[in-house]
């Protein structure tokens, strides 16, 4: 198997698995969903100033995030940034559609879990 992998467990662009003669045998793109690309969220992390090094930093992508299930009813892929603030007990959570880039949702989690929405 070849593709790329974010370390928090998301697969990007093109993965081919091989049998064992050397063969192509299946490829899925991971990418295809995300109109607004992996590139476009690092964007948007940079301009946020948000620290890429902080040890709660996360970014996940799925067709749905949380309890509330975000995006399992419309089958649109959505982006999730997760990341802490030091001296806060709290972690950002920014929720961001895969197609478009809109923000649909921003909110502050407990540590491990949570749920209060931030006003910001």
């Amino acid at each position: 198997v070849t593709g790329e992998f974010f370390p928090d467990d998301f697969l990007k662009g093109v993965w081919k698995e091989y049998d064992e003669q050397g063969n192509l045998v299946k490829e899925t793109d991971y990418d295809a969903p995300y109109k607004f690309t992996w590139e476009n969220v690092l964007e948007l992390i940079k301009k946020r100033e948000i620290d890429m090094n902080h040890e709660q930093f996360q970014v996940n992508r799925s067709f749905g995030f949380g309890t509330e299930n975000i995006g399992k009813e419309t089958e649109k892929p959505f982006w999730a940034v997760t990341y802490g603030v030091n001296g806060r007990e709290k972690l950002n959570v920014i929720i961001i559609d895969g197609v478009n880039g809109s923000i649909i949702k921003k909110y502050l989690e407990d540590y491990p879990a949570g749920g209060d929405y931030d006003d910001e």
